[in-house]
């Protein structure tokens, strides 16, 4: 039964993982652009400083514009990890690679949005279980495009630390 010892979700399991479109956006230092602002002159010079940096794999210059680090600076989500991320923002992408290739666009990006890290995968164990739970692969998965997303993939090894027995063997 969660919800009934602690406030704290994380208190009450062993392991969390918490993924999916988690909307944090790459952002100029000290700034917040509007999605209408990113049509305008600032927006669009920041979106091609970014598919610049892109281009060149640059991914920690990339992470350090990224919401969810600066929020994790922060305190928020303090005791969550995630996974050394050495791949292209997930969105916004042009729906297929059909689309980007007929549109002759100069990127699989979206020209009216900044690519961003927007899908993720993050992971925290309670005290005493960090050892148990061992991220093995933390990727994007470039061949399956449903969306204007890239998904990602996380694989991870759980150590359980005795048997655990059925219910059913119990009756």
């Amino acid at each position: 039964r969660l919800g009934g010892i602690s406030p704290d979700l994380q208190m009450e399991v062993h392991h969390l993982i918490l993924l999916g479109d988690l909307n944090f956006r790459l952002q100029p230092p000290c700034e917040t652009l509007s999605s209408k602002e990113v049509k305008h002159e600032r927006g669009q010079a920041f979106r091609n400083h970014v598919v610049e940096l892109i281009d060149r794999s640059a991914w920690d210059e990339l992470l350090a514009l990224d919401q969810l680090q600066m929020v994790r600076k922060r305190g928020a989500l303090y005791r969550f990890r995630e996974g050394s991320i050495q791949w292209a923002p997930t969105y916004k992408l042009v729906d297929s690679e059909k689309k980007w290739r007929k549109k002759r666009y100069a990127d699989p990006y979206s020209e009216t949005h900044i690519p961003s890290y927007t899908d993720r995968v993050l992971y925290c164990s309670a005290p005493g279980h960090a050892d148990r739970l061992v991220l093995l692969s933390y990727k994007r998965i470039h061949q399956l495009q449903t969306s204007d997303h890239a998904p990602v993939q996380a694989t991870f090894a759980i150590r359980v630390p005795r048997a655990i027995s059925s219910p059913q063997a119990e009756l």
